[in-house]
């Protein structure tokens, strides 16, 4: 792969044991539970998109995005992997290369952050959501937007 930082990056996914350590760690696996949306998983992906086995695409995009940048992954790396360095160095590739993220990963990364990690905003959302299914509201909301956003 082309770009100032993909050998960088590409040094840094070697030092990764895919030991799966992070896991536990990660605010965004423990909530999607995508292999994808994890350190590890995200390590893989750049490694393969640094070697050009896979290009640099959407997909890696709205991953790379949707890391919270936390480093919480870090301080349970037993190689010392510095991921939220290294995740840095990824989103500013995919900026110079024009790809943007998708409506959806906004969404849930605005999430994650703004409703998981706040109890009581958390509980404000559940709360409407809870009305809004009494209502039968969903399956309208449902017919009015495009079926790839309904889509699971």
């Amino acid at each position: 792969m082309t770009g100032e930082n993909w050998p960088a990056i590409y040094e840094r996914t070697l030092d990764c044991i895919h030991c799966g350590l992070c896991l536990p760690t990660c605010p965004t696996y423990r909530e999607t539970g995508r292999e994808t949306s994890s350190p590890r998983g995200r390590i893989y992906m750049l490694r393969a998109v640094a070697e050009n086995r896979i290009p640099l695409s959407d997909v890696i995009a709205d991953e790379a995005y949707l890391c919270l940048g936390c480093r919480a992954c870090e301080t349970a790396c037993p190689s010392g992997v510095k991921f939220g360095s290294m995740i840095e160095l990824v989103r500013a590739e995919i900026d110079r290369s024009g790809l943007r993220r998708s409506w959806a990963v906004r969404v849930e990364r605005w999430a994650l952050r703004e409703l998981v990690a706040k109890p009581r905003r958390l509980s404000l959302a559940f709360s409407l959501l809870r009305a809004v299914q009494r209502l039968r509201a969903d399956r309208l909301i449902a017919a009015l937007l495009p079926k790839s956003w309904c889509e699971t």
